[in-house]
């Protein structure tokens, strides 16, 4: 019994990633650059699907099971054509811990870490979530990236 729990533990674990992104942008001029964007990003390795709204400047990224994909390398690519990106709203799975008061999201697949604000609503608890949020500051300047945490839902293993 205590083999297949941590069977099945391992095989949550691994699963850890983005899972989906929903990312402002702005200050693109050049028309052929905002519809290039779709297939850039689809060139990147766990980016399962793209829908680019330049009208209301925003980026639908669904991410297939599993991936790699960091938010900073979905952030720097759309960056590399004079685009700013704004806010982001984020789907995630991976381990939560606390690290001297501050809670900690890191999704095993990648080498990455998030820290995670949650309104005295939503209660953070150690262990593998799956979680909601958005993401003020996307490119911070001395610190983490902070997902403000929206929900937080147990993982449902992904079918192989």
């Amino acid at each position: 019994m205590k083999i297949a729990v941590l069977l099945l533990f391992a095989a949550v674990c691994c699963d850890a990633q983005f899972r989906w992104m929903e990312i402002a942008f702005t200050g693109s001029g050049c028309e052929s650059c905002t519809e290039s964007l779709s297939g850039r990003l689809k060139r990147i390795r766990g980016v399962e699907n793209v829908s680019v709204d330049a009208g209301r400047g925003a980026i639908d990224i669904q991410l297939s099971a599993p991936n790699r994909v960091r938010l900073e390398q979905i952030r720097d690519l759309i960056e590399q054509d004079g685009s700013h990106v704004g806010r982001c709203k984020v789907r995630v799975q991976g381990e939560i811990s606390s690290d001297n008061g501050r809670w900690l999201l890191r999704p095993a697949s990648v080498d990455a870490e998030y820290e995670l604000h949650a309104p005295p609503t939503i209660a953070l608890r150690s262990g593998v979530w799956v979680v909601s949020g958005q993401i003020a500051q996307p490119r911070p300047t001395a610190a983490d990236i902070v997902i403000e945490v929206t929900s937080i839902v147990t993982p449902r293993p992904i079918p192989r």
